[in-house]
């Protein structure tokens, strides 16, 4: 739990990053508010654990190494797919449908160490677990979630309970026709509008005229209480 770790400065809310890659959001100057940040390449955990919570948010920036999504897939080991690059900005659990330069390149060398050779397998919990983790007595603020496809699987790995602890939610979403991994239903019309007023919330910006067909859209969701 959040509560035992060493911390030095009194926190009252969280955010929560699930896939920050390399771009996380930082705790709020002067703010009692801390990040959980949550990353399953572990080259780019590393990175994260010794620039933001050893040098930068000490005490206010927490590293946690794994992926997150739901059945079938928690609790156990599963291979994460690096794509795009030599940080992986693309990697996923689910594998690539595209046939493109950003999805077929791999065994790279960067400054985050060797290339990774397609995958490796690292642990995946649900949601519900971590949000169990976090003293209720803490304010759950902000969740965002940047999980290419994996985004709508990350939600529903939590109960309704449990995820509207979170005031504000921010999430990747897919527009019709642009399924970019397989398996995943990440659509923002078809799958996470009709889930998300099922959990309560509301969408807060609504895709404008001519912004239909773009290929990823960042949802943002408030609760309605």
């Amino acid at each position: 739990e959040l509560r035992n770790a060493s911390v030095s400065i009194l926190v009252r809310r969280i955010h929560i990053n699930v896939g920050p890659n390399v771009s996380p959001i930082t705790p709020p100057d002067g703010d009692d508010t801390a990040v959980v940040a949550v990353e399953a390449n572990l080259a780019i955990a590393n990175h994260l654990r010794e620039k933001y919570q050893k040098k930068l948010f000490p005490d206010r920036f927490f590293v946690v190494s794994c992926a997150v999504a739901g059945p079938p897939l928690s609790h156990l080991f599963q291979p994460f797919r690096f794509y795009n690059g030599n940080r992986g900005d693309s990697s996923s659990l689910a594998e690539a449908l595209s046939k493109e330069k950003w999805a077929t390149e791999m065994n790279v060398t960067s400054a985050f160490g060797p290339g990774p050779a397609g995958f490796d397998f690292v642990p995946v919990i649900p949601l519900q677990d971590l949000l169990d983790s976090i003293p209720t007595d803490l304010e759950i603020e902000f969740l965002k979630t940047d999980t290419q496809g994996f985004d709508l699987s990350v939600l529903k790995s939590a109960s309704r309970e449990a995820i509207r602890r979170v005031t504000r939610i921010q999430s990747e979403t897919y527009s019709a026709g642009n399924q970019r991994y397989a398996a995943q239903n990440n659509r923002l019309v078809e799958d996470w509008i009709p889930f998300m007023a099922e959990m309560g919330y509301e969408l807060t910006n609504p895709v404008k005229d001519g912004k239909v067909g773009v290929l990823e859209y960042d949802a943002m969701w408030k609760r309605v209480d």
